[in-house]
């Protein structure tokens, strides 16, 4: 089971296990498509490589070692969608996921893995640009028609589009819950604050009556 007891861990583990399922359905379309027009060995490849790579992150996800998880996850996710970026051609907006790809960490993430979250956004834009720059010499292109890239590019542009806008409603949800810890965690020192005083008060009034009390015994003494 996952283990996490913080509500804002527990709020990213779901984050976590959301947008893993929504790479399901990423490389789903992708590679339906990509059989569709151009079956070979190197398609079934990849699809079998993204499979085990989605499954073990729900694994370590389920098991709560959901940050290694998404630290792997982002790293593979990032190297196999610039494979397909060759495969199938810029045109085809697949490389629209690096955006995704940018903006995960920092929800998967809390400030204190700032510096891990811009290293995995740093690593997506590297790969981004090879994609775009570089032809890998192993991987033939798909070649594909003006109808099919134009195809391609809706889909993932809508696939990018609504898996923002999920991110960007996370975060605001993260943020919120946040904010509402740390209110709590504010009423709950006014409280104790308040309860400290009554303490102190207490206190006060116990040692000016016994030293009032005393007072008359010890000068009879003296």
């Amino acid at each position: 089971m996952i283990r996490v007891h913080d509500p804002l861990d527990k709020k990213r583990v779901m984050v976590a296990i959301g947008m893993a399922l929504a790479q399901i359905t990423i490389y789903v379309g992708l590679f339906f498509y990509a059989t569709f027009y151009g079956y070979n060995s190197e398609t079934t490849y990849y699809a079998l490589v993204s499979a085990g790579m989605i499954a073990l992150m729900l694994v370590l996800t389920y098991y709560g070692y959901f940050k290694f998880a998404m630290v792997f996850g982002l790293i593979l996710t990032s190297i196999s969608t610039m494979f397909i970026v060759q495969r199938v051609g810029a045109d085809s907006g697949t490389d629209h996921y690096y955006v995704l790809y940018g903006i995960m960490p920092f929800v998967f993430f809390g400030y204190k893995d700032r510096l891990l979250a811009f290293g995995l956004t740093s690593f997506a834009f590297l790969c981004f640009v090879l994609a775009r720059t570089y032809s890998f010499s192993f991987i033939e292109p798909m070649n594909l028609t003006h109808q099919q890239s134009d195809t391609f590019l809706i889909i993932n542009s809508t696939i990018t589009f609504f898996l923002a806008t999920y991110s960007m409603f996370k975060i605001m949800e993260i943020t919120n819950l946040a904010e509402k810890e740390m209110l709590r965690n504010n009423a709950i020192t006014l409280e104790q604050n308040e309860e400290l005083k009554r303490v102190n008060h207490e206190l006060d009034k116990f040692v000016y009556s016994a030293s009032h009390d005393l007072s008359a015994p010890l000068k009879s003494i003296a």
